[in-house]
């Protein structure tokens, strides 16, 4: 509606300045051309403006329409990448702390077969070095106490031989455990497993036991590992 305004408000204006001007040729300010024009414009602005309203509308209805369709598929997506990356992400961080607390296990069974090996011939060195594993979580480095080795119990006999304690990432925790101790002792050294096996496993899983993964020692030193 602006423009029939605006061209109402250009006819008005010529003709005030047509009748206001003197001394010179009528029509020289205003031309009689101009004015038709204007008619003209406005009369197919009075007419047809009404129906391009119409398709604007029309246009703005529909397009409004589809962008509401394109933002509910967008957020839809959005929401279901958003869940598949959460649930990606959790699931790789389980995996992550497991192999972590595997490669943790493994090295503390090499100290304390290190140990053994480092102390032996040393004065007042215990008979040697093993891991005693607790559910759920925790292991200890112990040293073999006694007066004479060959009457050692060859396990762990309580506080009093902890050398470092140990908890797991509090994620995971032990599965399962067929032994509670394995014992290194000097000089080869020797692998003692209590109770007495051939093959220990130590298996380590998440809280939520979707994942876990699997360490097993034989009785001669070798350690080997699954998933």
């Amino acid at each position: 509606m602006d423009i029939l305004n605006y061209l109402d408000y250009s006819m008005e204006y010529l003709h005030i300045k047509t009748r206001n001007t003197r001394g010179t040729r009528r029509g020289s300010l205003a031309d009689p051309r101009a004015l038709c024009d204007i008619r003209s414009a406005r009369d197919q602005s009075s007419i047809l403006d009404p129906r391009a309203l119409r398709d604007i509308q029309k246009k703005i209805r529909v397009r409004s329409a589809f962008t509401t369709i394109e933002m509910l598929v967008i957020i839809g997506t959005l929401s279901l990448l958003s869940a598949t990356l959460i649930l990606y992400s959790r699931t790789a961080e389980n995996q992550i702390v497991l192999f972590k607390e595997q490669a943790r296990v493994i090295s503390i069974l090499s100290r304390a077969k290190s140990l053994s090996i480092a102390t032996y011939g040393k004065p007042n060195a215990p008979c040697g070095y093993g891991v005693h594993f607790e559910a759920p979580s925790t292991l200890l480095i112990f040293k073999d106490l006694a007066a004479d080795c060959e009457d050692s119990d060859q396990k762990y006999s309580g506080s009093s031989e902890i050398e470092e304690s140990f908890q797991l990432d509090p994620r995971v925790l032990f599965d399962s455990l067929s032994l509670s101790d394995i014992l290194f002792i000097p000089p080869d050294p020797k692998i003692v497993i209590t109770p007495p096996q051939d093959e220990a496993t130590i298996v380590i899983k998440t809280i939520d036991g979707s994942s876990s993964v699997t360490i097993k020692v034989t009785s001669a030193g070798q350690i080997t590992t699954s998933f």
